[in-house]
């Protein structure tokens, strides 16, 4: 939940919900039932941050409705720690290794002795 949206996870879907305003419909997640589902989601000021079932980070400018950007590491993703803003996001994949994800820039550097 940020100041204006709130982002609920059922069953591998995602319910994004403008707080304050009935009129506008819910927007959901997966979008087509050819995508995968939804493993984990976080919101940022201005993002929604989802990560889908086959590890694949997906940013979702929430404001303008779009999907932005979608990263995929060389492993599988397991979870996902962006920062208050979501201009970085801590990615651990399956292997446990840390990756720092830069959105800005699509740029992805391993850390260290995670």
């Amino acid at each position: 939940m940020n100041d204006h949206w709130t982002a609920v996870l059922a069953e591998g879907k995602v319910t994004l919900h403008l707080l304050e305003d009935e009129s506008q419909a819910d927007i959901k997640f997966p979008q087509t039932s050819g995508e995968k589902t939804i493993a984990s989601i976080k919101i940022a000021n201005d993002f929604l941050i989802m990560l889908d079932s086959a590890g694949k980070l997906m940013y979702y400018l929430i404001e303008d409705q779009a999907q932005l950007i979608e990263y995929a590491g060389e492993n599988p993703i397991e979870r996902i720690f962006p920062n208050h803003s979501g201009t970085r996001c801590i990615c651990i994949d399956q292997t446990g290794n840390g990756v720092l994800y830069n959105p800005v820039d699509n740029s992805a550097m391993m850390i260290p002795n995670f």
